[in-house]
């Protein structure tokens, strides 16, 4: 973008603090503010504060980034550069907030900005610019359920970000490519999308890209038994390319699918390993539900096995662990209720696997009650 690039990086970061502390005001306190600095800034740098700042903001707070954007509107129209650049400044003001607008859901509103961004850039605009339209434009089609359209913007924008060399704003835009495809279970167009993805990794792609996109590729791949030893030669490639991110959460994640998907495999040794180290780490960084998760894992592996007394071992060390923290009531419940179960020799895999689910679903809505699965007779797993 502008902000970021060629226009006085510096001077855009410092002018952003001054701003900083006016930035949560209402909207007519925010124009004075910006006007007074107006009397000893460029409006170039002034404006890409103001985006800088607005796109930071867009997803904790979009009511105040779209005041932003609107002041950014305003300063766009001041500023003293080619006619390009005015545009270019322009287009990324009413993306802005087109974009806060449908994180609050004024949809109508939104459709009015991104209308007032495509004139501008249709009159030409700096191709940073036209990929962050095509993004946040995509977004908005999503959101109107108009799935088609928002995949043809997306591609195109990502094909722009590769031109561009920025490999991991290209990376971002295939992977909500590959999670819209996904919600409309295209399972092989989010295969083949997830590839493009990796196939970054040799151009420099982000860690946490990469991760994210090994998880979800071998979570598809492993659905089949014939697809299992590429999942895991993925995984493990990715976690050797990577060894900074060790102890991250998507590293953890990296482990905990991979022990899950070894589980059933050749190698419990490891699938062991992989589950204790998902495990250690999640308690580490306090995500507990995946930690939970980690431990059911862990749970599996030894009912499948048939190790009774490792089941209980582990049972009440990493159980036992949990239940030492701040846990929901719900969550708290059904750990209690398993280690039991495990004390007792009644727990099982359908019953693990059953509490896996809730522990993946109940972070997102901590009221979710867990529904025991139903005995299946003559089957002891």
């Amino acid at each position: 973008m502008i902000g970021e690039g060629g226009l006085a990086s510096c001077e855009s970061d410092r002018t952003a603090d001054c701003l900083a502390s006016v930035q949560c005001a209402p909207f007519q306190r925010l124009k004075r503010a910006v006007s007074k600095l107006g009397e000893k800034e460029s409006w170039a740098v002034i404006t890409s504060a103001l985006l800088k700042l607005g796109r930071l903001t867009a997803e904790i707070d979009p009511g105040q980034a779209r005041n932003l954007a609107r002041v950014a509107i305003s300063t766009a129209g001041r500023v003293d550069h080619p006619e390009i650049a005015r545009r270019s400044f322009l287009v990324e003001a009413e993306c802005l907030a087109g974009d806060s607008s449908r994180r609050l859901r004024r949809l109508r509103a939104a459709e009015r900005s991104f209308v007032r961004a495509g004139r501008h850039l249709a009159a030409g605009c700096d191709v940073g610019e036209r990929a962050y339209f095509l993004v946040t434009l995509s977004n908005l089609r999503e959101d109107q359920e108009r799935d088609e359209e928002a995949l043809a913007l997306r591609a195109r924008a990502a094909r722009l970000y590769g031109a561009l060399g920025e490999i991991d704003s290209q990376a971002t835009v295939l992977s909500s490519i590959a999670a819209l495809e996904m919600s409309r279970a295209e399972t092989d167009e989010a295969v083949t999308t997830l590839v493009d993805i990796l196939a970054l990794i040799d151009r420099g792609l982000g860690g946490l890209l990469a991760l994210g996109a090994a998880v979800s590729f071998a979570t598809l791949k492993s659905v089949s038994s014939c697809g299992i030893p590429e999942a895991i030669a993925l995984l493990e490639r990715v976690r050797a390319r990577y060894p900074d991110l060790a102890g991250s959460e998507e590293m953890a994640a990296l482990h905990l699918l991979e022990g899950r998907i070894l589980t059933f495999g050749t190698r419990p040794d490891l699938a062991e390993t992989q589950l204790r180290t998902a495990f250690r780490w999640f308690l580490k960084l306090d995500l507990l539900h995946d930690a939970s998760v980690a431990s059911l894992g862990l749970a599996v592996l030894f009912l499948y096995r048939e190790r009774g007394e490792e089941l209980r071992v582990s049972v009440e060390e990493t159980i036992g662990v949990l239940l030492a923290r701040v846990l929901p009531e719900g969550v708290r419940e059904v750990l209690s209720a398993f280690r039991e179960a495990a004390r007792a020799g009644r727990a099982t895999i359908t019953l693990a696997h059953a509490l896996m689910r809730y522990f993946e679903q109940s972070e997102g809505n901590p009221n979710l009650k867990f529904i025991p699965p139903v005995p299946r007779p003559g089957r002891g797993r």
